[in-house]
């Protein structure tokens, strides 16, 4: 029995024309060309009117659901669509055979046992497998030539697609932070495909605890409830000494790396509490604030493992920044300007070690040492203790201009890490794009081709190229954020974009976006965060200015236009509405400065909103925090 051969016999059979005689043709007849067509336009009007990325109803209404009855949809018309044809085929083949006498008009019916082994591997061969096979391959075209067109644009702007290119010319070890010896070893490690770490010095990381705080010590406090207080912190530290020296039972074998506070007397002040506490770490710290002399930091991360490598030295460097905004903040409390100088210069110095990496992470990791640099300066300013020259100095090194030039940069990092990783999913299958953003995503041991059959290769490229094309939009914009200051601000300009995206990421599911819509939202909020952190430090700039200016007269300025030219070059501005950047004198004999923020209205300082889900808009940026 031949699969035209059953085709034809099966069609025989009045079940297939659903019981009315007069819809079957018969021997010598064609086969009716109205149900050749019908499917394929039905398959057509499936498309057109239930498409995702058009109105798609169907989506709309039933969500992921949705999408995937979609996708059905489209498979078993097009199974019907090849099931038909073939049965067209055949039956036209025969019927020309009978019209010319060689074929009888009323054939005999293949035997039963072959209609029943062969019949169902015929119908699963054309009608299921050949219209699966046709939809990948050509869902894999489609999907090649649109990243094909896509990498080519990008290459022909001149674009760099990968950490190799954007990776800076390294530097000798006596110029790189990043040389510490606290740092040695960090990167010592190797990630076999789908196998654990193998480290060379598994107590690399465990050297960095001794700068680690008693944070689990620290009281209970609500979210935005302030800076934590320094009576605070000592008790803190009384706490986890206590705890240490009461410890009993099986030791601890990781106890040699935790950091063995030093106790200070009873009588002991707060600030005099928690420098003693501290003095732990002093030799690591001189250590730290001698390399922070350095112009580069470029750490031995493992580029070429892109989104899989590790950044061990990202929470390093943020435990430095609050460790030193600690110190400074006691230092001054004890009385110890000096000191305090010292320690908040390191502070600003090494707020700045990852501004060498093209990465997200790293870039904001930076814009929040960056603030705890900035704001580690009001302890002083409030209580009036820095010098007119130290508070220039502050004026000379915070100067804000490269957080956004180095966001574009960062975002270029994203760029090559995501291509990178869905080239890796095209050649491997791994990993599962379907569990994507799960712990477990990069250890998937699913076979390959069962990815590759759940989701195809074509969609893995149309999604590739839509996420390379919004960063694409997200850095040229950021470039054109950090090239062109506009006279009446950026609040506007972010604004509009941001609802773009929006509108973008919440358009209707397709497999054609459905990486997308998972992977380009982390990324919505960069560029309002590094004009925020520059505006931050803005902010810090003009709030040195203002205490010069209290040091010369004995009281804050009515208006910021006072600072000019003595303390500042011109009236500082907002850079989110261009207006001078808001001002005013507190009761309590001090000053408040603020943004209008991303929302370009001012709010009169308010920094918090009283809709949680207000996020950014309707706040002011505020400083200090």
């Amino acid at each position: 029995m031949t699969p035209t051969g059953f085709y034809c016999w099966l069609y025989d059979q009045p079940l297939m024309w659903l019981g009315i005689s007069r819809l079957r043709p018969r021997p010598e007849q064609n086969f009716p060309l109205g149900l050749v067509f019908a499917f394929p336009v039905l398959t057509a009007l499936w498309i057109t009117v239930m498409m995702p990325a058009g109105s798609g109803p169907l989506i709309r209404l039933a969500g992921a659901a949705g999408m995937v009855l979609y996708v059905l949809g489209v498979f078993l018309l097009s199974c019907l669509t090849v099931h038909v044809a073939f049965a067209a085929l055949a039956w036209n083949q025969r019927a020309a055979r009978v019209r010319s006498g060689t074929f009888p008009a009323s054939p005999t019916a293949p035997a039963r046992s072959l209609r029943w082994t062969l019949g169902p591997i015929y119908l699963l061969l054309i009608s299921l497998v050949t219209p699966g096979a046709m939809l990948l391959g050509i869902e894999n075209v489609r999907g090649a030539l649109a990243w094909r067109e896509a990498r080519a644009a990008l290459v022909a702007k001149g674009e760099r697609l990968t950490f190799r290119e954007l990776l800076p010319t390294p530097v000798p070890a006596d110029q790189n932070f990043a040389s510490l010896p606290l740092f040695a070893n960090l990167f010592d490690y190797t990630h076999p495909e789908r196998a654990p770490l193998i480290w060379g010095d598994t107590n690399a990381q465990k050297r960095l605890w001794v700068l680690n705080l008693p944070d689990q010590h620290l009281p209970n406090r609500k979210s935005g409830s302030g800076p934590i207080a320094l009576t605070d912190w000592a008790v803190a530290f009384r706490t986890g000494i206590s705890n240490r020296l009461a410890k009993t039972g099986k030791p601890d074998p990781d106890a040699q790396w935790q950091p063995a506070y030093v106790a200070a007397p009873s009588n002991a002040s707060p600030g005099r509490v928690v420098l003693t506490a501290l003095s732990v770490a002093d030799p690591v710290m001189k250590e730290i604030c001698e390399f922070s002399e350095r112009p580069h930091a470029q750490f031995p991360v493992h580029w070429e493992e892109n989104f899989n490598a590790l950044l061990p030295h990202l929470a390093a460097g943020k435990g430095i920044s609050r460790h030193l905004a600690l110190r400074v903040e006691a230092r001054l409390a004890e009385g110890d300007v000096t000191g305090a100088f010292t320690d908040q210069l390191c502070g600003i110095r090494v707020a700045g070690i990852f501004r060498e990496e093209p990465l997200l992470i790293s870039q904001l990791v930076r814009i929040a040492q960056g603030a705890i640099a900035g704001t580690s300066l009001w302890p002083g300013i409030r209580q009036h203790q820095w010098t007119d020259a130290q508070l220039a100095e502050f004026q000379r090194r915070l100067v804000p201009g490269d957080y956004l030039k180095n966001m574009a940069w960062a975002l270029e990092g994203e760029r090559a890490g995501a291509i990178a990783m869905l080239d890796r999913m095209v050649a491997t299958g791994y990993p599962n794009p379907l569990e994507l953003g799960s712990p477990e995503s990069f250890g998937n041991e699913a076979p390959a081709s069962v990815t590759r059959f759940l989701f195809p290769r074509g969609w893995i490229r149309q999604n590739e190229t839509r996420i390379a094309q919004f960063h694409q939009r997200m850095i040229e914009f950021a470039r054109g954020l950090a090239t062109n200051h506009p006279p009446t601000g950026w609040s506007s300009a972010l604004r509009t974009f941001r609802s773009q995206s929006d509108a973008s990421f919440t358009e209707a599911r397709s497999p054609h976006n459905l990486l997308y819509q998972m992977l380009a939202p982390a990324l919505d909020k960069a560029i309002s965060k590094a004009v925020r952190a520059e505006q931050a430090a803005q902010s810090a700039v003009t709030a040195c200015a203002l205490e010069r200016y209290w040091k010369k007269h004995g009281a804050y300025p009515e208006s910021l236009n006072a600072l000019v030219p003595e303390f500042a070059p011109e009236v500082p501005r907002d850079l989110m509405d261009g207006q001078p950047l808001r001002y005013r004198r507190t009761a309590d004999g001090l000053f408040q400065l603020w943004s209008v923020g991303l929302d370009g209205a001012d709010n009169g300082g308010v920094a918090k909103a009283k809709d949680a889900g207000a996020e950014e808009l309707g706040l002011d940026w505020v400083w200090p925090y």
